[in-house]
């Protein structure tokens, strides 16, 4: 009954815009309607699922703009250091821009240069403050010389657009826009992608995405089954720094374009792949009940993280002797 009740509401559809991205900014432009209500309150996510620290997303918006569907400007009111209400004057249909700085070199925030943008939800997406049980829609226009976007979301019907069912799941779906290489393969009949930025020629893509292929099949064997069965996204930007961020249907990870050029390097590179990956497991499917559902504007406190992080960095390195990247003198 809830999930008809919020598939028969209207989505709200996000455009992603990049006129000014040598200088790392990113337009977005929300559209969505007012349901009757004469005024509305939107706010901003103040942390992300998976990074547990507050990291105050809005704080990224240097500028917010409103108006109805005749092109009436609104009036907007900040209320908080993360929330704004709107003045609907009665318009069906809403419009809010804001332009956000986006130079923040990690996996939790947003990173736009002159050929390729790292996009994250929760430092992107306003909504409307309520029960977040609706669709929504993010398109992207690519600049001049940007090849694609790729994201775990399923496709809305048009080139680089994609649907959500809800923010949850909006907020859990990282995107990549600009010329990055792909290179697929399939597990159990499920397409898995390693989608690499910044490789500048040295780093091989194909080479790397074989070798997740064995760690994904092996940790598919140690569960006994994949957690889900639609199309797994790995993100890999190669930045020449390390970290990752697990996602439901994908990861988001930075490394260095050099580590495919010595074994080393690689299993330095899928142990990290290993963890992120387990994650898919323990921590979005198996988790602590604290961690969800989600209260986006504050602290999300919970005792379990040596269950969440410690089982997982303990088994990524198991499972990646199970793959064959370690013997087992290696290992111990």
């Amino acid at each position: 009954l809830t999930s008809l009740t919020a598939s028969a509401r209207d989505p709200i559809a996000y455009t992603l815009r990049f006129p000014d991205a040598a200088a790392h900014y990113m337009d977005v432009e929300m559209k969505f309607p007012t349901e009757g209500a004469q005024e509305l309150d939107i706010f901003m996510p103040t942390w992300t699922p998976g990074s547990y620290l507050l990291r105050e997303y809005a704080r990224n918006i240097i500028s917010l703009t409103g108006s109805s569907s005749d092109g009436s400007p609104l009036e907007i009111v900040k209320t908080s250091k993360n929330r704004w209400n709107v003045d609907t004057e009665g318009a069906d249909t809403v419009s809010i821009q804001y332009r956000m700085f986006c130079r923040e070199i990690n996996v939790r925030n947003n990173w736009v240069e002159s050929d390729f943008a790292v996009v994250n939800g929760a430092p992107t997406f306003l909504t409307v403050v309520d029960s977040y049980d609706r669709p929504y829609l993010v398109t992207v226009e690519l600049p001049e010389g940007w090849e694609t976007t790729a994201s775990p979301l399923p496709s809305a019907g048009a080139p680089n657009s994609y649907s959500a069912p809800d923010f949850d799941t909006l907020v859990d779906s990282p995107l990549i826009a600009g010329s990055p290489q792909i290179d697929s393969f399939e597990v159990d009949g499920v397409r898995h992608s390693l989608v690499s930025i910044g490789g500048g020629g040295i780093w091989d893509n194909a080479r790397a995405a074989k070798n997740v292929h064995h760690l994904v099949e092996a940790q598919r064997a140690f569960w006994g089954s994949l957690p889900y069965d639609k199309p797994y996204v790995l993100f890999n930007v190669l930045n020449g720094s390390r970290g990752g961020l697990e996602h439901k249907q994908s990861m988001l990870m930075m490394g260095d374009r050099w580590n495919t050029k010595t074994r080393g390097g690689i299993r330095s590179w899928l142990s990290l792949v290993s963890h992120e990956f387990f994650h898919a497991w323990n921590g979005k499917r198996l988790r602590p009940i604290e961690l969800g559902p989600f209260e986006y504007e504050h602290e999300n406190y919970t005792p379990s993280l040596w269950i969440v992080e410690g089982l997982t960095s303990y088994y990524q390195h198991i499972l990646l002797a199970r793959a064959g990247f370690h013997t087992h003198e290696k290992y111990l």
